[in-house]
Order: structure tokens, then sequence, then C-alpha cells
């Protein structure tokens, strides 16, 4: 699985065990260093972003299946861009389980 940013949000890119690619989401979350967890639900999946290091400006990620409450990504993320625009974030060391 690969992330990158596009128009402002997070492109997550799964790939199958052959390289080739599986699925192509995209969601955008705003950057938020104190306070509570961020649930966002989107296509039958629930991202949550827990504030987790104001310092770094990072969150903790973690992508869960509605359905069957299974955890499918888990990983940090970071906050790119500076100012009193909306901020988004950016994946790092992000898993599948």
């Amino acid at each position: 699985m690969a992330i990158t940013k596009k128009n402002g949000g997070a492109r997550l890119l799964t790939f199958d065990g052959n390289g080739k690619l599986k699925a192509d989401k995209t969601f955008a979350i705003k950057y938020q260093s104190t306070g509570n967890p961020i649930p966002e639900i989107k296509n039958g999946r629930l991202y949550f972003l827990i504030p987790n290091d104001s310092r770094e400006k990072a969150c903790l990620l973690y992508v869960f299946d509605i359905s069957s409450g299974k955890q499918l990504y888990s990983g940090k993320v970071v906050q790119k861009g500076k100012g009193v625009k909306a901020r988004y974030v950016e994946g790092v060391e992000l898993t599948i389980k």
C-alpha cells in the first residue's frame, strides 16, 4: 500500500501480491493536534484519526471495515503545509493488517 497527496487530501493505493493496483481511494482529513479523535465514515469504512504529537504534528490513523469490524490499515500521518488554511495529512509508515 502506498499513500500520496492528491487534490488536498490523501490517496490510498492498495496493491495485490503481484503488484497490480486493487483500489485507489481518496479522502481528506483536517489536521488536529489536540482534542478528541476524529471519525469519518466513507464507503463502508471508518477512518479514525487520533491526535498524537503536537510538536511533530503527527496523528495516528486507523481504518476499519464497518461490516466486519476488521482493522484494514494503521499508521502515522504527518501534517503538511502551514498557515490558517485547512491542513491535510500525508501518510507515513502505513501498514495493511
